[in-house]
């Protein structure tokens, strides 16, 4: 009598084989799921430590630290005038202190913060300064998104204002952003996901955008108290990716001097400009408030570029939560997931 060896069938191994292809193809977006979702709640407790930073940060010093350290004269329409004499720090350096981070503070130059310099030299040309900004500090990082990819250029600072001539929208808005390419010096700076909140377009002198005037401007020096429209109604730090968000990168900013953005140009869902507030994140951006709360933002119905025309009421929602005095106290629940 012969025995029958035990052992699979070639079919058998096949079937076996495609089941476990298909558990594998069920299981592999429930990790993704899982992964962005711990992703979303470490970017999520980043703002919250920068939302409570900015309160220690007030308390110690009556007031919150500035969008940047930008030109006296905050509507210079001259780049070379906004550059020239002006440390350009931007808010997160103020803050290091605030996020255990005393070292590198330490190495910047104090002139470089001080409200009082008649002329500072600008943060990148001054070698400590410099030195200390290619630090890496993970608190300034989304771990959905990998800024140390840009493409084209690493932004050194920002500054925008309103100014009387002209409409706020976006008419009469001065609007600088240098960067340095990634293959240069600049290159090895730090870099960050987070950004202040300037209101639509900064500060300034035009009656409809002083309205619209944010926690974060040139040289401000907001106290809490001065929020009106309430500070749980009122976005201070967001995310930003610099660029698209499904194709390469091409810009970053550097924590150093990269301290805030305007809302005016909105949110896109998709394909973001450098100049938008933006995430890697499904459908939402998360924002610190006023009061140290986060929450997210619904992308997509905001941004600028999609309608003509007056422009829709998410749109005007939006920028009344980055303004910290237009009378509109929680304008819109949909836009908050």
């Amino acid at each position: 009598m012969t025995r029958r060896k035990s052992g699979f069938t070639l079919i058998e191994l096949l079937v076996v084989i495609a089941i476990i292809a298909i558990l594998i193809g069920l299981l592999l977006p429930a990790v993704q799921k899982v992964r962005e979702a711990a992703a979303r709640m470490t970017c999520q407790n980043n703002l919250k430590q920068l939302g409570l930073a900015a309160h220690n940060y007030e308390s110690a010093n009556g007031y919150l630290p500035p969008g940047w350290m930008g030109p006296r004269n905050n509507e210079a329409t001259s780049s070379g005038v906004v550059i020239s004499g002006n440390s350009l720090i931007g808010s997160l350096a103020f803050l290091l202190p605030q996020m255990e981070q005393e070292n590198i503070y330490r190495a910047i130059p104090p002139i470089l913060f001080d409200f009082n310099a008649a002329v500072s030299p600008n943060w990148w040309t001054d070698a400590s300064a410099f030195n200390a900004g290619t630090a890496k500090v993970k608190t300034f990082l989304c771990p959905s998104d990998n800024p140390e990819s840009a493409t084209k250029g690493i932004g050194m600072f920002t500054h925008f204002a309103n100014i009387s001539a002209g409409s706020p929208y976006p008419l009469g808005l001065v609007f600088v952003a240098p960067n340095l390419p990634v293959s240069s010096a600049a290159g090895q700076l730090g870099r960050t996901n987070y950004t202040g909140v300037a209101g639509g377009a900064g500060r300034g002198t035009h009656s409809v955008g002083s309205t619209l005037e944010g926690v974060f401007t040139n040289r401000s020096k907001t106290v809490l108290n001065a929020i009106t429209d309430g500070t749980s109604n009122t976005l201070i730090f967001g995310e930003m990716t610099g660029g698209e968000t499904t194709a390469p990168k091409e810009y970053s900013g550097s924590w150093m001097g990269f301290g805030a953005m305007p809302t005016l140009a909105g949110m896109s869902s998709n394909k973001a400009a450098w100049y938008q507030f933006n995430s890697k994140h499904i459908g939402a951006v998360n924002f610190t408030f006023g009061d140290g709360s986060v929450r997210s933002i619904r992308k997509g119905a905001t941004d600028y570029q999609t309608f003509s025309g007056a422009p829709p009421s998410d749109w005007n929602a939006f920028q009344y939560l980055a303004g910290m005095r237009d009378g509109q106290v929680n304008p819109s629940g949909s836009l908050i997931n």
